[in-house]
């Protein structure tokens, strides 16, 4: 799935908070069907997406990851 293969990702990088990408090439945005440029998704230790959309706010993003 997009999460396993995200966190997959974050684990090569050695990534163990927050991740943040940035996609020049587009190929993870058209990977993962992300159509806008300002797209977070955030993804809990059981490869469940618990947010995901454009422009979320800070006060989202935090909450989706203090849930994780």
């Amino acid at each position: 799935s997009g999460a396993s293969d995200l966190r997959t990702f974050a684990a090569d990088v050695g990534a163990t908070k927050a991740l943040y990408v940035g996609d020049p090439g587009l190929r993870g945005a058209k990977a993962f069907g992300i159509d806008e440029v300002d797209t977070v998704v955030v993804i809990d230790s059981e490869d469940r997406v618990v947010a995901r959309g454009p422009g979320l706010s800070t006060k989202t993003i935090l909450g989706a990851i203090a849930a994780t």
